[in-house]
């Protein structure tokens, strides 16, 4: 007669622990579950609410002085009284960014009475605008499903566990099998994702061109700043219009999302700074939809390329794991499914090989174009060696590791027709780098602490260089991408050619 084992107490002692952990995750997993649905839900529930007036009682635009001589920004409350009761709320719409609800309240000021709307069941819950629109909850709902799909595969191992420690193999080999298959479909469901971002970006840049054209004026521009920069790192553009009678905010600048480059972070600052009016299209159905350039770009189509592919390889392992239990009806042939994953796994390289390919040829016509640019005097305001480690950290330059890579960070500023620019792009050929320190500080001494001549766009000023080299490397990359490409490509007809 076999005799059981016997469980140690420290065995115990860490499956308990492990188990603690995973109800935790079980646990934040429900949570978000929860937010989210509930933010949907108020959502859809506030387009019935009642109307009232509320007044701004705290505007982001006030300073308020705290300890330590610190100054902060105060938060954006507003205040309304229902059944004689008082009631405060800093709630613009259900579904917003940070960044719509900072455009959303440049164009109020405190003590303005605003319109809301409240919930008559319970008053404490309101809103400035009850408008229910899917766009502005693609974000939750795909949260939503995010977490649901956590939530059940935390909870089946934990489930599992808990039925392992007790002997009940078959039915713990069930809720195993319930684990993976939400692995797979949590695999499928993050790049489908991904798919609706781009998606959505490209439908609506492309639906900026037939946008109405109006005037607008800049409220402000606000700066970020880091360590390293003496400048701005990045830049928001807050605009305002009017249309119908009303007045509207926004900070969108467009829907062309391109790859970032050396020197991007000051074309924004570069474009606006100077500027009180500007051209401003918005949506003739949403008028709160705006932006200053209209179009998209290649960046979103290459994301839904990507999206589509990993979604399909992942996608095909799940609908094979289904197939498996006989829950389909129509199976698909071997000879498919391989050349389906091939495609899939080989694709998002031939993407990234001419994209590449392109930008190396890109800066080679630069090169060449800007023989015919005209320079002009600039001077250095900021030096310094920046320090990326293998993961890609920024760090110090005392942080410095033997697969560091060092990089010279160059800020200068020049004027252009009385406008002043800012820029940083060294050479044409992109971003230069070096695994030794001393020769990024010898770069740095050329340019430190002196005026030096750059050479200049005329079509478009705030795209400016130090110096017109790094043809070399343009060219380089530009052909080893473009054969890289070819390759996959021939690899890609391959497959679909053995495909019987």
């Amino acid at each position: 007669m076999k005799r059981k084992n016997k469980i140690s107490i420290p065995e115990i002692i860490i499956f308990l622990i492990f188990i603690l952990v995973l109800s935790l995750f079980t646990g934040f997993s429900a949570l978000g579950l929860y937010a989210f649905g509930k933010q949907i839900q108020k959502s859809w529930e506030s387009v019935s609410w009642m109307p009232s007036t509320a007044t701004i009682i705290s505007h982001p635009s006030e300073e308020e002085e705290k300890l330590d001589e610190i100054i902060a920004k105060k938060k954006f409350l507003y205040g309304y009284i229902v059944n004689g009761t008082d009631y405060k709320n800093d709630t613009i719409r259900f579904g917003l960014s940070e960044n719509e609800i900072e455009s959303r309240i440049q164009n109020l000021k405190k003590n303005q009475n605003i319109s809301i709307y409240y919930n008559p069941d319970n008053p404490k819950e309101s809103v400035v605008e009850n408008a229910f629109e899917f766009s502005n909850l693609i974000y939750p709902i795909l949260f939503f499903v995010f977490c649901f799909l956590l939530s059940i595969l935390f909870f089946s191992v934990e489930i599992s566990s808990i039925l392992f420690l007790f002997g009940k193999e078959k039915i713990a080999g069930s809720t195993i099998k319930m684990f993976f298959g939400t692995l797979l479909a949590i695999f499928t469901f993050i790049p489908l994702s991904f798919v609706s971002f781009s998606a959505h970006e490209i439908y609506k840049g492309i639906q900026s061109n037939t946008w109405k054209k109006t005037n607008g004026k800049i409220l402000s521009i606000r700066t970020i700043y880091d360590n390293h920069s003496t400048k701005h790192s990045n830049t928001k553009v807050f605009y305002q219009y009017a249309s119908g009678g009303k007045t509207y905010a926004n900070s969108k600048i467009s829907y062309l999302k391109e790859f970032p480059y050396i020197g991007e972070e000051f074309d924004t600052f570069n474009l606006y700074n100077s500027s009180d009016s500007v051209s401003v299209f918005l949506n003739p159905d949403t008028k709160e939809e705006s932006v200053l350039i209209q179009g998209t770009g290649i960046f979103p189509f290459f994301v839904l390329l990507l999206g589509v592919c990993f979604s399909n390889i992942f996608g095909f392992w799940f609908a094979i794991y289904i197939d498996s239990h006989k829950t389909l009806t129509k199976k698909i042939s071997p000879q498919k499914q391989r050349s389906v994953l091939f495609t899939s796994f080989f694709l998002p390289f031939l993407a990234v090989a001419l994209r590449i390919s392109f930008l190396g040829f890109q800066n080679v016509y630069i090169y060449h174009l800007a023989e015919n640019w005209p320079i002009t005097e600039a001077t250095i305001i900021g030096a310094h060696v920046h320090v990326q480690d293998k993961n890609g950290v920024h760090q110090n330059i005392s942080d410095r590791t033997r697969l560091s890579q060092y990089i010279p960070k160059i800020e200068y500023s020049y004027r252009i027709e009385n406008k002043e620019y800012i820029g940083n792009r060294i050479q044409i050929g992109g971003i230069w780098s070096s695994s030794n320190s001393s020769v990024a500080e010898e770069i740095l001494k050329k340019y430190e602490n002196r005026s030096v001549w750059i050479h200049y766009n005329p079509k478009n000023p705030t795209e400016s260089y130090l110096e017109r080299s790094g043809v070399f490397s343009a060219y380089s990359i530009g052909i080893i991408s473009g054969l890289f490409s070819v390759f996959i490509f021939l690899i890609l007809v391959r497959i679909w050619k053995i495909k019987k």
